[in-house]
């Protein structure tokens, strides 16, 4: 079940050629008015699986970072992000046989942006359960811990040698890229710089996929590194997370290569598999 979000605006009421001074909205007026909540939509949904179904409803607000409010019947949570994000599709998902939940995709760009190439696309993903009969949240992809700007490690040289560590996980790979006699000079120049941030990985996933496999809901999201070019990333780090125990848990980590940037023909150089702790 999809639902397609509000714009929220309403209706625009007609231009006025003289307003007098007095009836115009004064600045804190018209900022207070700019914060208040967007609908994106509400459903039913039966928790439990069972058939005792609860409407949960959810807007949002975007002044410095974006905040989410959801409604049930008895209940308020009110989510305050690290970022700013746009919504941009709510549904019901089943996490595994009887435990169902709400899933908000979010878009890093404004609905109306144009995106003319998929690497350039940056999304998260939330879900939204029950944990002891109070609304929680069971997955937060902006704020998980691969997803930290200092999580990793990047050395390389000017033959093309790099490695790369995920500090969260210890996940480290080793592989040299081929590099362009055009573009050895960048290489070049960085190494002799001593500067990876050039290589840090993308501040937001280029894929989210959700899956639904034996019954247990899976998730993948995908993080790109760059390379000296945009069309020729370095490659890409795939995180597998698995609903098990009434919790989500890192259970597979791998890294990627592809020739361009539409994730087409991947080569995996490394994968590590993970058991969940209990």
């Amino acid at each position: 079940m999809d639902f397609g979000l509000l714009n929220g605006c309403g209706k625009s009421e007609p231009a006025l050629d003289t307003i007098a001074a007095e009836n115009q909205p004064n600045q804190s007026t018209q900022e207070e008015a700019q914060s208040d909540f967007i609908a994106m939509g509400k459903t039913r949904i039966a928790w439990d699986g069972s058939n005792n179904e609860e409407e949960f409803e959810a807007s949002y607000r975007i002044q410095d970072h974006l905040q989410l409010k959801f409604h049930t019947e008895d209940e308020e949570m009110l989510l305050d992000l690290t970022k700013v994000a746009f919504p941009d599709k709510m549904e019901v998902i089943a996490l595994q046989e009887g435990v169902s939940a709400i899933a908000i995709k979010l878009n890093d760009h404004e609905p109306e942006a144009t995106i003319e190439l998929p690497i350039n696309e940056r999304w998260a993903y939330l879900i939204i359960g029950k944990q002891s009969g109070k609304l929680a949240v069971l997955l937060n992809t902006i704020e998980d811990k691969t997803h930290q700007e200092n999580n990793y490690q990047i050395t390389f040289d000017r033959k093309g040698y790099f490695q790369i560590i995920d500090n969260l996980t210890q996940f480290k790979i080793d592989f040299n890229v081929e590099i362009d006699d055009e573009y050895e000079h960048f290489y070049r120049h960085l190494s002799e710089d001593a500067n990876s941030s050039q290589f840090q990985p993308t501040k937001w996933f280029t894929q989210i996929n959700p899956v639904l496999t034996n019954s247990n809901f899976e998730i993948e999201y995908i993080k790109m590194v760059p390379g000296v070019r945009s069309r020729k990333p370095l490659g890409f780090f795939s995180y597998h997370y698995s609903w098990i125990d009434n919790q989500f848990a890192l259970t597979k980590e791998t890294f990627f290569t592809a020739p361009g940037v539409f994730i087409e023909n991947p080569k995996v150089l490394k994968e590590q598999q993970f058991t969940p702790k209990k």
